[in-house]
């Protein structure tokens, strides 16, 4: 259980790092607006950083107790107040910007949320099955798919894949006609 948990910390790490080089990088394509990419950016910093707080967490807890239940419930609880509580505060938040993007195709965003209300269910579940770790578990990889997919959409943000694609840019003289009418 802890070599899964330990592959499930390090995928959390690698999204948060790749989270970190697209802050850096932050060259957002013609077909992407800024609010979209940002939005893309804090759902994939908020489910790696859940995943890895829900790798890290049973493996501490394991530290102080030889209690496998208690392990899970313990970490099931610190999943949903410290991390799936102000996670989904900042989804409300993050759903009055979608609003308002009109670049922004909502039925991209029905995968993510399922995964976000599959994870919490789950998390709940913990509670009142048998087999606890395997339920856990089940929350923590719908947590690292939501960020995978997050991720997919940031890296699809980039202005290559415009190219790739067959994007036309926007030039400056469209961008001046279209002032003009």
């Amino acid at each position: 259980m802890t070599d899964i948990l330990l592959v499930y910390l390090q995928i959390g790490v690698t999204l948060l790092g790749f989270a970190t080089i697209a802050t850096v990088v932050l060259n957002v394509s013609s077909t992407t607006s800024e609010g979209l990419f940002a939005i893309r950016l804090l759902n994939l910093i908020g489910m790696s950083s859940s995943a890895i707080l829900g790798a890290i967490t049973p493996l501490v807890v394991l530290q102080f107790t030889n209690d496998q239940s208690l392990t899970w419930i313990i970490s099931a609880s610190v999943a949903l107040v410290v991390v799936m509580a102000p996670s989904m505060a900042i989804q409300a938040k993050i759903v009055s910007l979608q609003l308002k993007d009109e670049k922004l195709q909502k039925w991209r965003y029905i995968p993510t949320w399922t995964l976000a209300v599959a994870c919490i269910l789950l998390l709940v579940m913990t509670f009142f099955v048998s087999n606890k770790s395997a339920v856990y578990l089940a929350a923590l990889t719908c947590g690292l798919l939501n960020a995978l997919i997050n991720s997919i959409y940031v890296l699809l943000s980039f202005p290559i894949f415009d190219r790739i694609f067959g994007v036309k840019e926007k030039t400056d003289s469209d961008q001046s006609s279209a002032k003009r009418t």
